[in-house]
């Protein structure tokens, strides 16, 4: 049992051939679900999602099924709506429509958008229909109206959206924020959004403020009040004045956590601190984000942890692989 939620494990085995799940109550040591199905999601708004026979639908806690196993894919219930998706066969073509229902197993949104997934920070729907993307609510009201290429999700109650190949934002009634000019952007991190103009990149604020201007080959995220910029072909810090803190010097730089950031030159990685002083000089082949006051170091495919000294105060493995602790690539 890997994880646990609500007191409750997903538990599985293989019966003649084919690996199944249920679920057991960790509390009472008792299984709840039977070991039945092909794939379980745990509960939410009292359902779970559930796979047999290759079709999904709904079960409750006591192992009835609310909604037949009619889907070819299902989404959580969130506020008593859940996506579901059916395979059509279109001009020869097997297509993956969506739509929502209800804990009734009603259809409240009709099952005819190419793509349709719950938006975390707004609770709306990301729609897509004709390979136009827009917005709907729960009810299937249209809030943005679906006419991009491409919309990323809302952050910090801002929507970056593209358009012909140009970006802008809209806030969540559609209000235009900022026009769209831009030749690249992302989300917004603090009150700011990293953007592209022409081959340059810098920063606006909420209001489409030029903040960081347009003058960096490239640019990270603020993190720790700081920035990485690529000046020439080297990697510096700035501030949100565009003060030099850390002169580009770097081949690679990663952010700053914890008052320190992984640096690299000539292919080998060290450790710097907001001065720029050396902590830990380029020896390493990969170092990752301190967290704690510990990374994770690698060196001729071991794995050691490290403090912010640079004293190495555990092996970790000899895989040479490893992952950070904030979801990047893996490593080695």
């Amino acid at each position: 049992m890997a994880c646990s939620k609500d007191g409750l494990s997903k538990v599985g085995k293989t019966i003649n051939g084919k690996r199944q799940q249920g679920i057991v109550d960790n509390e009472k040591g008792k299984i709840i679900i039977p070991i039945e199905y092909d794939n379980l999601s745990y509960f939410n708004e009292g359902l779970s999602s559930a796979s047999l026979n290759m079709k999904r639908g709904f079960i409750n806690k006591e192992n009835n099924t609310i909604i037949p196993f009619i889907y070819d894919e299902t989404g959580s219930f969130n506020q008593g709506v859940a996506t579901v998706s059916i395979v059509t066969i279109e001009d020869s073509k097997r297509v993956l429509r969506s739509g929502l229902i209800d804990k009734q197993g009603n259809i409240v949104v009709p099952i005819d958008y190419e793509s349709l997934y719950l938006d975390n920070e707004s609770g709306l729907y990301h729609a897509v229909k004709n390979n136009q993307h827009g917005f709907i609510n729960s009810d299937g009201k249209t809030i943005i109206p679906l006419k991009y290429d491409y919309i990323h999700s809302f952050s910090e109650g801002l929507v970056v959206v593209e358009k012909d190949k140009k970006y802008g934002v809209l806030d969540i009634k559609d209000k235009e924020v900022v026009p769209l000019i831009y030749d690249n952007a992302t989300l917004y991190t603090n009150g700011l959004l990293r953007v592209q103009k022409g081959s340059l990149y810098g920063f606006i604020d909420k209001k489409g403020k030029v903040v960081i201007d347009f003058k960096y080959k490239d640019i990270g995220n603020f993190s720790e009040e700081l920035v990485e910029v690529m000046i020439g072909d080297k990697w510096g810090f700035i501030d949100i004045d565009e003060q030099i803190i850390v002169p580009p010097q770097f081949d690679k730089t990663e952010f700053f956590r914890e008052g320190f950031a992984s640096v690299q030159i000539n292919g080998k990685w060290g450790v710097i601190d907001r001065e720029g002083s050396w902590i830990v000089p380029t020896i390493y082949d990969s170092i990752g984000t301190f967290k704690n006051g510990k990374a994770k170091v690698s060196l001729n495919r071991e794995i050691f942890h490290m403090d912010t000294q640079g004293n190495l105060t555990e092996y970790a493995s000899s895989s040479g692989y490893f992952y950070d602790d904030f979801g990047k690539n893996p490593v080695r």
